[in-house]
């Protein structure tokens, strides 16, 4: 089963292949962006926006706790306290990841 984090971080279903290698999924995803770090600077920066306007969200409150758990560099961007929204620079890349 893929996990709650890998699941929030994508539009709509979760492909079958994930389920197997949640790892893969995760390449993927940052395959699709021009500039990763920037992306996902942007998205913890939005996370850190929607906990201060839903303090009691008990869900996305798990999603932190989770994300904060298994992922070093998360655990880094949410420590920096950074609060911008998305910004329209992380722009997708024109290519899709190879299917390997």
């Amino acid at each position: 089963m893929v996990p709650r984090s890998e699941r929030a971080i994508t539009k709509g279903p979760v492909p079958p292949s994930a389920a197997r290698d949640p790892q893969q999924l995760l390449r993927d995803i940052r395959a699709l962006y021009r500039d990763w770090p920037a992306k996902a600077r942007a998205v913890v920066g939005n996370l850190r926006i929607l906990t201060a306007r839903n303090p009691g969200d008990t869900h996305l409150a798990a999603l932190i706790t989770e994300l904060t758990a298994r992922s070093q560099e998360f655990r880094s961007m949410w420590d920096a306290h950074t609060v911008a929204p998305v910004a329209a620079t992380c722009t997708r890349s024109p290519t899709r990841p190879s299917a390997n």
